[in-house]
Formats: C-alpha cells, sequence, structure tokens
C-alpha cells in the first residue's frame, strides 16, 4: 500500500513547496490512495526559474491511475499550490485489465516533458518488472502509452535506473539501467526512441566501471544543453561519466575514494550557481556529500573531501535507485 495522499513537498522557486491533492483523490477515486509521486523541474535559462512537471499515482483499491501536471510556472505553482491534473489512462495495447505501477519518473529536459512507467511483474518472478513505458505527451491531447523494451540479457536484475541524456542523442531522453546478469555488470544508457524511427528499437550502449566493478546506485545530472553526466557508487568510491564519454564500451573515471562512500544506497546530484553537490545515503545511514566547480568536474582533485551531512526532516530525496 503506498501512503496517504495528502501533501508533498517538492524542490521549488524560493525552496520546498507544500501542496494538497486531496480534492482530486476525493473527487474521481473515493476511498483511493496516492501509491506513487513524482517531479521534476525543467533546466531554465539564465535568469529564468524553469518549469515544474508532476506526476502521480492512484490506487482506488482494484487498479492504478497515472495523472500528469506538466509545465507549471514554479512562481505561479509555489503562489498557488494547485495544479492541474490530467487523467493518463492506461492504452499500452495489451490486455492488462488492472495496471500495477511500480514506479514513474519524469526528465528535467527543457525541449520535451518525458515520462517512464514502470508496470510491476508477479511477485515472486524472476524478473521484477512486467512492462516499460515512456508517455508520449506530444502528438494530440490525450497521453499515449507506447511500449519500451528493456536492453540487455533478458535475464538482467536492474536495481537502479535513472532518467537522462547521452550527446548525440538527437534530442532523446535515455534511461541508465544499472543491474547485474549473475555475477557480471551490467550498466546500460538506452534511448526511449529511436530518434528517426521510433518504431524500431533504439541501439542501446554498454558502459562500465574500472575493474569490471558493479554499480551499487547512479544519478545523473543535466546541463543548460539537456545533455546528462552519470554519477555512479561502488567499493567506497564515486565514478563519473561525462555526457561526451557515454558511446558504447565507455569506462568512469573514478572521482573520489573514501570510506564514507561505502554501501551507497540512494543517490542525489544537484547543480546550482556553478557547482555540482554529489550526495550519497550510505549503508552506516548518513548522508555523504562532496562537490566541485561545475567547469571542473572531470577533474578529480577539483572535488571536495567527502563529508557527513545533516539529514534534515528525516529523510532523503533521491533519484537513482530503481
Amino acid at each position: 500500500m503506498g501512503s496517504a495522499c495528502s501533501n508533498f513537498a517538492i524542490g521549488s522557486y524560493g525552496g520546498d513547496l507544500l501542496f494538497s491533492i486531496d480534492a482530486q483523490i476525493r473527487r474521481e477515486h473515493p476511498g483511493g490512495h496516492c501509491k506513487h509521486f513524482a517531479s521534476a523541474r525543467t533546466i531554465g535559462s539564465p535568469g529564468q526559474t524553469g518549469l515544474i512537471h508532476l506526476a502521480m499515482v492512484v490506487n482506488d483499491g482494484l487498479r492504478d491511475h497515472l495523472y500528469l501536471s506538466l509545465s507549471n510556472p514554479a512562481p505561479e505553482l509555489a503562489l498557488h499550490g494547485a495544479p492541474v491534473w490530467t487523467a493518463c489512462p492506461f492504452d499500452g495495447g495489451v490486455p492488462q485489465v488492472r495496471p500495477d505501477i511500480a514506479a514513474v519518473r519524469i526528465g528535467e529536459a527543457s525541449d520535451t516533458t518525458f515520462i517512464v512507467v514502470d508496470m510491476a511483474g508477479n511477485p515472486g518472478a524472476a524478473a521484477p518488472l512486467s512492462a516499460r513505458y515512456y508517455i508520449d505527451t506530444g502528438r494530440n491531447a490525450t497521453p499515449r502509452w507506447v511500449a519500451h523494451d528493456a536492453p540487455g540479457h533478458p535475464q538482467a536484475q536492474v536495481y537502479a535506473t535513472c532518467l537522462g541524456r547521452s550527446r548525440g542523442s538527437w534530442n532523446v531522453d535515455g534511461l541508465y539501467l544499472a543491474g547485474t546478469v549473475g555475477d557480471t555488470p551490467q550498466l546500460i544508457y538506452s534511448p526511449l526512441y529511436n530518434p528517426f524511427v521510433p518504431s524500431l528499437p533504439a541501439q542501446a550502449r554498454r558502459l562500465a566501471l574500472p575493474g569490471e566493478l558493479a554499480a551499487e546506485t547512479i544519478a545523473a545530472c543535466r546541463h543548460a544543453d539537456n545533455t546528462s553526466d552519470l554519477f555512479a557508487t561502488a567499493r567506497d568510491a564515486l565514478y563519473f561519466f561525462s555526457a561526451a564519454n557515454q558511446f558504447d564500451g565507455a569506462q568512469a573515471m573514478q572521482l573520489v575514494a573514501d570510506p564514507l562512500f561505502a554501501g551507497v544506497r540512494k543517490l542525489h546530484v544537484s547543480a546550482a550557481d556553478g557547482r555540482v553537490t554529489v550526495r550519497g545515503w550510505n549503508r552506516a545511514d548518513q548522508v555523504v556529500s562532496t562537490s566541485a566547480d561545475q567547469v571542473y568536474m572531470a577533474e578529480p582533485d577539483r572535488w571536495s573531501r567527502p563529508r557527513i551531512e545533516e539529514r534534515r526532516g528525516g529523510g532523503f530525496s533521491s533519484a537513482g535507485r530503481a
């Protein structure tokens, strides 16, 4: 069961924003509850705050329902706190009478809104997901569910996923997928669709950490041009793929090695005022952080010494865990 759908906090213009969506639940699904919630703020131009995209999954006791509220101006949302929600009924083309949504993700790209929805598999099954879709919001007024075939080995156990965009992706976002096939690590970048012929499969790219290490968790950080760098943790260290170093067979650069990065379970990367900060929630239940000027991200000696941050509000917002 998801948590009760009442108030949610998201990063916004001027700080955290609280708003209620109880009225939407009561009106369309009496007795329903919020199962999943996602938010993203687009990369803004200099002097602009960007737009806020929201998604929620409501369960009415029988099935899940996806709702979207896209392109909310940050100042207005912060002032009024009343987003307008649009129903996104499942139309994935398969006889799935009762959709069971496992996760929903929204990208921060400013040129196109990219939304990915994972469907849960059967409990105890080898594959935790039964299907993955991206939501096409641009062709008509009604959002359309489009199947996204998972790349890689069919028996891969994917445990960390995030949205981003490698350089040379022709304005199409993709998924970074970290997992294993048996004892073999697997790290893949998979475009959501083929930019030239959307009906054909997109070409996935295999990425690697030094020494064939398995990435424990991953997170992406956007640039103003909508491309993204990828960060990963493994064996007490933080690793980095620049947006340009995400070709097939690319290997990561180690940025920081420190015991504080042991067993990182969640990872978050943010950029503000020309500086990039990486925060991880480690197995000791500590939030560890390190930072560097954005122009020097690819220089390991420019990263600050990792330190433990005080956790506020008993939680840690993360983007890098499946």
